[in-house]
């Protein structure tokens, strides 16, 4: 993952339905935003390099 945005594979309601982690380190979901086709697109506020690992855990809607 690089840049500022991430591609998520649900769509979701807004940032409070999802937590984002960032190396291990959990985002206040001011930190980040939401946009795009059924807000998959999730901008975050700082720029991502190829080693950093982002977690995103969605607890909005439960997924099958």
């Amino acid at each position: 993952v690089t840049g500022t945005t991430v591609t998520l594979t649900q769509d979701v309601g807004s940032v409070q339905d999802i937590i984002v982690w960032v190396n291990a380190v959990k985002q206040d979901y001011t930190n980040y935003s939401l946009g795009g086709s059924g807000n998959r697109t999730c901008t975050l506020g700082g720029t991502l390099v190829g080693t950093d690992v982002v977690e995103v855990c969605y607890i909005g809607k439960t997924f099958f």
